[in-house]
């Protein structure tokens, strides 16, 4: 902290989140700081004028839903983005919320096209077909 002071208020932030855990967190406890992490992240990358974010980049699993969300529409809670190039696609799943990654798939071969009407399934269909794993709550 000494040698970089600028990074100071981005971790007091992530600090309290840390401190404020029980000495045997639950795993949902854990997951909250690793969403502080990232959202501490991207606040720096837009702070200093970085082209990218770091949720872009690391995602977070699973993804916590309540029994009544995993019945609702995907895009009602995910959010894709497909990058294409000659050797197949990248597509990239957020949360709609925070636009935290949760998963990411390369596809090879031709571009995933109809992928969207993916968004129209259930919440747990979708996630399932891509592997991303749902941790229900209670």
């Amino acid at each position: 902290m000494l040698e970089v002071p600028a990074v100071r208020p981005y971790w007091n932030t992530l600090d309290a989140a840390i401190r404020a855990l029980a000495q045997q967190p639950k795993p949902l406890d854990v997951r909250k700081v690793g969403v502080i992490l990232v959202h501490e992240s991207d606040a720096i990358c837009a702070d200093t004028g970085a082209a990218f974010k770091v949720s872009d980049l690391i995602g977070l699993n699973p993804v916590p839903l309540t029994p009544s969300q995993a019945h609702l529409k995907a895009r009602e809670i995910f959010v894709e983005t497909t990058r294409s190039d000659i050797q197949g696609a990248l597509v990239r799943t957020f949360l709609r919320r925070g636009h935290v990654l949760v998963g990411a798939q390369l596809v090879v071969g031709n571009p995933p096209y109809g992928r969207e009407r993916d968004l129209d399934s259930g919440a747990s269909d979708f996630a399932a077909k891509r592997g991303i794993e749902i941790l229900f709550l209670r």
